[in-house]
């Protein structure tokens, strides 16, 4: 069984493009930092095992469940900066576990991050010993050991081609699919062994509280785009201080409150833009639909994230002239 490997070219911020990182999987991707969008992706299937890899130029803040139908094994493999998966802090070189149609609460992945993803079967994983949890529950592993670098330098080499290829291409690799799918698996498996963190109950009782005030928050948000928000109000509706709120937030997804509800705006107008089919658009209508009610400074903001107007978001959809007027 050959072992095929798929790779990807991102060179703009597209939530269609995002949504299949890894498959069976269903995320929502914001663009959280400043600036033009790129990245890449690689697929590699061998075996009954698929291995997802990705790196992005900007800050995302992604959501979501995992495949309902495999265990998820993730691994940080570069990164300037630790994030927070689901409470728990995740740094370079972190294996987590992720049991059959997991929900990954928003989780900020900071620029530069190359991440691994890689989802098997429930019974290969326990036949090599590698303790599984039961479906949609996580297990987090430090990533301190030497067995943890040995796993992230065959990580490393699975998901670098040691050829050159196009942008975006389908190519085979020779060798045995299902002895890599074994490796691989023991190599995991040698990593969590090895690991001085593997009790996950030492992280429950501290990051419960905070995830729940990022999941109310979250959620709010996301049905009030269009509405006025008030951090005060806000912080009385999740019961926390506004000194707590701008500390989580900050610590989490490297910004303020205030920021975030502009960042999340923004990437909402996007995606409108995006998803139209209509060829006649009034971008300040979309604006006003996701919170920009003062549109002197929409433009600006939008360019300044996302790197162009959103007039030109409207002329890069493939089919449709730009009918729309930046207000």
């Amino acid at each position: 069984m050959q072992r095929r490997i798929t790779t990807l070219a991102l060179t703009s911020f597209s939530t269609d493009q995002l949504r299949e990182t890894v498959r069976g999987s269903d995320f929502e991707h914001t663009q959280l930092s400043e600036g033009p969008f790129c990245g890449r992706l690689l697929r590699s299937q061998f075996g009954d095992s698929v291995l997802d890899a990705g790196s992005y130029s900007r800050d995302l803040l992604v959501r979501g469940t995992f495949p309902a139908d495999r265990v998820v094994l993730g691994y940080i493999l570069t990164g300037g900066e630790a994030g927070y998966f689901n409470g728990m802090r995740l740094a370079v070189h972190d294996l987590i576990v992720i049991g059959e149609g997991g929900a990954m609460e928003p989780y900020r992945l900071p620029a530069g991050t190359q991440w691994i993803a890689f989802q098997t079967r429930r019974d290969l994983l326990e036949r090599e010993g590698i303790p599984v949890p039961d479906p949609s529950r996580m297990v987090r592993y430090s990533g301190l050991s030497p067995e943890a670098l040995q796993l992230g330098q065959y990580l490393a080499a699975l998901v670098t081609p040691g050829r050159t290829q196009r942008p975006n291409s389908t190519l085979r690799v020779p060798g045995n699919g299902l002895v890599l799918e074994e490796e691989l698996i023991a190599a995991f498996r040698r990593a969590i062994d090895a690991s001085r963190d593997s009790d996950p109950r030492r992280h429950r009782p501290h990051c419960r509280d905070r995830s729940r005030i990022l999941r109310q928050v979250e959620e709010f948000v996301t049905h009030h785009l269009s509405s006025e928000i008030r951090i005060g109000d806000l912080c009385a509706r999740v019961g926390t201080s506004q000194r707590t709120l701008e500390y989580l937030f900050n610590d989490f997804y490297g910004m303020s409150p205030r920021r975030y509800l502009t960042v999340r705006r923004l990437n909402a107008v996007r995606d409108r833009l995006l998803q139209t089919e209509s060829e006649d658009v009034s971008i300040a209508a979309v604006a006003s639909g996701c919170g920009f009610h003062h549109t002197g400074r929409f433009s600006q903001a939008y360019r300044g994230l996302f790197g162009e107007l959103p007039s030109q978001t409207l002329a890069g959809r493939s089919g449709f002239p730009s009918t729309g007027i930046d207000p």
